[in-house]
């Protein structure tokens, strides 16, 4: 998925828990805690646009929206390839 995120716009992508990408716990996020108890289950979160380093903060430049669903849209796709039952 993070390799279909980057080759849509060429803008590097990390993978890792939100603990290890963030070095913070997500607030309201239960991923790392069902993946302690259910090891094999597949959980995913995503941090898009922008970058952590933004002074912008949370709020995505208008001019970077359409690309920002395009790799989203992308790395949806092969989630949905890999993970047919």
């Amino acid at each position: 998925m993070v390799h279909a995120l980057s080759n849509k716009h060429g803008l590097q992508h990390q993978h890792g828990t939100a603990w290890q990408l963030l070095n913070y716990a997500a607030s309201g996020s239960s991923i790392d805690w069902a993946l302690a108890r259910k090891p094999n289950i597949y959980a995913a979160a995503y941090e898009l646009r922008p970058a952590a380093s933004s002074s912008t903060g949370f709020l995505l430049p208008a001019s970077q929206i359409v690309a920002t669903g395009e790799e989203l849209f992308e790395s949806l796709k092969v989630m949905s390839r890999e993970t047919v039952v």
